[in-house]
């Protein structure tokens, strides 16, 4: 062969390689959007059993890179009139990503989640809670977006899957939980940054009677030490959600106008400052209450002070007694954790003259950091 020829097939290789192979490989880490709509109806009294979904099967080994959740999520309790159509139902809806290969069958069942973890080696994406004290059906639209995307190694079978753990407590009707669920994400695409989640999510029942006199104001607490892997780590986004239920009183709810509020203050205590807002604490997530303000005098709580750094705030209560469910999702400029510091959630009772029963609030709030 010619050097001419041999260089004319030269360049066509070259430029076959140049156009086809970045191409097929680009094909690969393209975004990706899967809709999938889940519906399950159940009859349970209790949270013995927890119901799993499969969304997103992948079919080889690959790098999951993980960057959007948008949807929304419903529960729906039938009437009950002998209840004055007053309900009590609740569920949890979660995302995981398994990793091993495994992925549980739709409507799989499970006692517990700690045999799923260990049976499917997970990765949870957070979760969200929706409750209900009035029937019929409420949907909760949610919009999670991850600066960073979660990045989780992933052998052929694995899949993203949707838990879903909830009870209808006021009645043997059988309830409805489901949702309309939207997932963005990239395969063969390893993210150059590790990203980690811990979660500030717990339970209280409170009181927002304290207009007059104080109550209690309420405590999620993660604090940073050498002692766990949040030190030095840099917090960049935070999202979730949380609700707050006021009590229904022998099926009675009362509809009148009342502009009782239950905040939430997601903040991080610097410069030390963790041991003092909550003195003697443990090393590990706690929980934590003190007395609240009233109308005239001010709430002493520490996230009000200089040293708390506030991300986000999210405002419950919808000017009567039924359930109210808001979400959290925010972008930050990277903030560094210290020996000291700590994470938290802080929930603070503001009410009116008007008496409110006792309220159940309840966080699903989750932080996200890389190194």
């Amino acid at each position: 062969m010619c050097l001419h020829n041999k260089t004319i097939l030269f360049l066509f290789l070259f430029l076959f390689l140049l156009l086809f192979f970045p191409q097929a490989n680009a094909q690969n880490s393209i975004p990706m959007l899967k809709t999938i709509d889940v519906s399950f109806n159940k009859k349970s009294k209790n949270f013995d059993k927890k119901n799993f979904f499969p969304l997103v099967i992948f079919k080889e080994d690959t790098w999951l890179s993980l960057s959007e959740l948008s949807g929304y999520y419903f529960i729906s309790t039938p009437p009950d009139i002998s209840k004055n159509n007053n309900a009590s139902s609740e569920t949890l809806f979660s995302v995981t990503v398994s990793k091993n290969g495994k992925c549980p069958k739709a409507q799989e069942a499970s006692l517990n989640y700690s045999s799923v973890y260990k049976n499917y080696e997970t990765f949870g994406i957070g979760a969200t809670i929706l409750k209900q004290n009035v029937s019929g059906e409420k949907k909760f639209p949610f919009h999670y977006s991850f600066s960073s995307p979660f990045s989780v190694k992933v052998k052929a079978g694995s899949c993203i899957f949707l838990g879903i753990d909830g009870s209808n407590f006021s009645s043997e009707n059988i309830y409805t939980a489901g949702g309309h669920i939207n997932i963005s994400y990239k395969i063969n695409n390893p993210q150059p940054v590790s990203t980690y989640l811990v979660g500030l999510d717990g339970e209280f029942m409170i009181s927002a009677n304290n207009f007059y006199r104080p109550t209690l104001n309420a405590y999620v607490v993660l604090p940073v030490s050498y002692k766990n892997n949040m030190l030095n780590r840099k917090v960049i986004n935070v999202f979730g959600n949380a609700s707050a239920t006021p009590r229904i009183n022998n099926n009675q709810l009362e509809i009148q106008k009342n502009n009782w509020h239950v905040i939430h203050i997601i903040s991080i205590y610097t410069n030390n400052s963790c041991q003092i807002a909550f003195p003697n604490h443990k090393n590990t997530k706690f929980f934590w209450n003190d007395k609240s303000g009233t109308s005239s005098k001010q709430n002493l709580s520490f996230v009000f002070k200089k040293s708390s750094y506030k991300i986000a705030t999210l405002t419950l209560g919808d000017g009567n007694l039924s359930s109210s469910t808001k979400q959290i999702n925010k972008t930050l400029s990277p903030v560094t954790l210290h020996d000291g510091d700590c994470l938290v959630d802080a929930i603070i009772p503001v009410g009116t003259q008007q008496w409110t029963p006792p309220i159940n609030t309840e966080s699903q709030i989750y932080v996200q950091m890389t190194n």
